[in-house]
């Protein structure tokens, strides 16, 4: 058979140009959040203060992986569930010259101490101050 220009499709078992729509399965993937979702502010009150709040959010998501067990000779699957979970980051900075600003940042500034990922650390809060020059 001549596949001159078709990329086979594993899961289908045809070519792209005879796909239609019925071949086609519309299926949930816990693997994904439910939602998703995120916001960025930049506020500018003066001048020389600027003011940033940003964030994202993401709805439940189940991830479970197969695997075999060579202690125990045994097929498992291993499953967790993230809860919802919404992290807000803000930073406000004041230009003292052109070149030189200080600035107080906020990452995850509800501190929930959730994780992100599975099997993954949970998130604390991380509040810094700083200076930045400009050169």
């Amino acid at each position: 058979a001549d596949t001159t220009g078709t990329l086979p499709l594993p899961v289908a078992g045809m070519p792209y140009e005879n796909l239609t729509e019925e071949a086609f399965e519309d299926i949930k993937n816990e693997w994904t959040p439910s939602f998703y979702g995120g916001f960025m502010v930049n506020y500018a009150p003066i001048k020389k203060v600027n003011v940033n709040l940003s964030g994202y959010f993401y709805g439940e998501q189940t991830y479970s992986r197969y695997f075999y067990n060579n202690a125990t000779l045994q097929h498992t699957t291993m499953s967790t569930t993230l809860d919802p979970n919404i992290i807000i980051n803000a930073k406000v900075a004041y230009r003292v010259t052109d070149n030189f600003s200080v600035y107080i940042n906020a990452r995850n500034l509800l501190s929930h101490g959730n994780t992100e990922m599975a099997y993954n650390d949970k998130i604390k809060g991380l509040y810094m101050g700083g200076v930045s020059f400009n050169f």
